[in-house]
């Protein structure tokens, strides 16, 4: 049985990112196989229907990113011989790639879904039943701020001690996340710091996970009647295309809701003399059922942002503060993690297109640490 696989040199990637990779054909029998094509495809694409000025309506939108479309890997004038063959492939993410992204939802008044998805595709010319598609996970962050992930900023909140507790001092709240981008499942992790408060009789804070998703659709209102000419004659008018934003969650939501005590019967070592602070309190980057939760992304039609509000009761008063989350990456790719290399695959016969084309590599490319990454470059 002839076979062909298709395998990147990561899973995952940032945008303007190199991915390199192969094609891998295994001809057992007598093909007219002679060539081979090579897509890739980046798209954001939304659907929501729902209700806008009475009116139910059905919007939908989509924006390419990446579209290689069975560009030409390898192409030969007779069909392959048999034996196993290994085309590497190298082509480059453009800049705004936002990130990889999926949900979707429904309630009595509204139904949608919201997709950002990366796919290479293989064909094989001659013989186009015979194919192959792997997802590629986007991470829409740079190297400079994954690199400095840790560095976090502080965010601050004074309460004058005549103006809000009363207590004749000062209240100082510090907030620091410890690390600006989480994976979507994991923790986020935040670092909580309450000076000047031993004199309240009880101290408590909450903290919650809150999202806002936003679908941003054209959308384009039915004519409507100009009755200024003459008496009795209406002229329809044609109206432009609008953006209409939908909070198709019905605007900020709690994810997950946390909170504990710090009064003092409760703060024991983790308050200090002259005020207190929890160094490492971690929020579950999941629903209450356990699913995790989405990503954020910033792509042209869809956003979807994050942040911790936190809550800090002194007695019977309130003051909530607001420390947004720089972002939550998506979740490994499960498909590129559970892929199994076949023996084969590393004595696979290598062929590059001559003369090159756009996505082929350069032969002494091969050897670098990318290729290195995947079955049959890994000796070179």
């Amino acid at each position: 049985m002839n076979r062909v696989y298709l395998r990147s040199d990561k899973g995952e990637y940032l945008p303007q990112e190199t991915i390199c990779g192969a094609v891998y054909l295994d001809i057992r029998t007598p093909s007219v196989a002679r060539g081979v094509q090579l897509s890739f495809k980046g798209t954001e694409s939304v659907c929501c229907d729902c209700d806008i000025e009475g009116n139910r309506v059905s919007l939908q939108a989509s924006n390419d990113y990446v579209d290689f479309c069975n560009a030409e890997l390898f192409v030969q004038k007779g069909p392959f011989a048999l034996g196993s063959y290994c085309f590497p492939f190298r082509l480059q993410l453009p800049y705004n790639s936002p990130g990889t992204f999926h949900a979707s939802g429904s309630d009595p008044g509204k139904a949608w879904s919201a997709h950002v998805t990366y796919r290479l595709k293989t064909n094989i010319l001659g013989a186009e039943t015979m194919e192959a598609e792997q997802d590629v996970v986007v991470l829409a962050a740079t190297p400079e701020a994954l690199r400095d992930n840790n560095l976090t900023q502080a965010h601050e909140l004074r309460i004058p001690s005549n103006s809000f507790f009363g207590f004749g001092r000062k209240v100082h709240l510090t907030l620091k996340p410890l690390s600006n981008f989480v994976r979507s499942g994991d923790c986020a992790r935040l670092r909580m710091v309450v000076t000047n408060s031993l004199k309240s009789r009880s101290c408590s804070f909450s903290i919650k996970l809150v999202r806002r998703l936003t679908l941003t659709l054209p959308y384009k209102p039915r004519p409507s009647l100009d009755a200024s000419g003459d008496p009795g004659e209406e002229i329809p008018v044609l109206q432009d295309v609008q953006q209409h934003a939908v909070q198709v969650e019905g605007g900020s939501v709690v994810i997950r809701e946390m909170s504990g005590d710090l009064s003092e019967h409760a703060r024991g070592s983790l308050l200090l003399a002259s005020g207190g602070g929890l160094d490492n309190i971690m929020i579950p980057l999941k629903t209450s059922d356990g699913h995790s939760v989405m990503p954020s992304v910033c792509g042209k039609y869809i956003q979807c942002e994050y942040s911790l509000e936190v809550s800090l009761q002194m007695d019977d008063k309130i003051q909530t503060i607001s420390c947004p989350i720089m972002g939550i990456l998506p979740e490994e790719n499960a498909q590129w993690l559970s892929w199994k290399p076949l023996p084969w695959m590393n004595r696979a016969h290598v062929k590059l297109s001559k003369p090159a084309g756009p996505i082929t590599p350069p032969e002494q490319l091969l050897g670098s640490e990318a290729f290195g990454r995947i079955p049959r470059f890994q000796d070179l």
